[in-house]
């Protein structure tokens, strides 16, 4: 069986090693994007079983990066998840209008909310 793939796409590199640890000893395989437009050619390319993306980025933001995902690929199903710094309600809205599947708070974040 193929292992689970995972899409971190984040402009901040210390964000993605703690993920990336995390996840790869729960088993997962874990791809790096440092920015929207990274993220989107290796989406197409990896087509990985979801994607966390941050909203703030170079190049291409997290939110028009999850609306090219879900417009312009065969993996427009593909769980999206952004992990974020912003706790504001109004880029949250524009993240689910998007069609993000989950909008979560970098400060409030921990393993096991994670791995959920």
């Amino acid at each position: 069986m193929k292992p689970v793939s995972i899409l971190i796409v984040d402009d901040n590199p210390h964000i993605s090693k703690l993920l990336t640890m995390n996840l790869e000893k729960e088993g997962f395989v874990v791809i790096h994007a440092s920015n929207g437009e990274e993220g989107f050619e290796k989406a197409k390319k990896e087509k990985p079983d979801l994607i966390i993306s941050d909203v703030m980025m170079p190049k291409l933001d997290g939110i028009s990066l999850c609306q090219k995902i879900r417009t312009e690929t065969d993996i427009s199903m593909v769980p999206f998840m952004f992990l974020t710094s912003i706790d504001a309600d109004v880029t949250q809205k524009r993240g689910f209008r998007a069609g993000a599947d989950q909008y979560l708070i970098k400060s409030e974040i921990n393993r096991e909310v994670l791995l959920s």
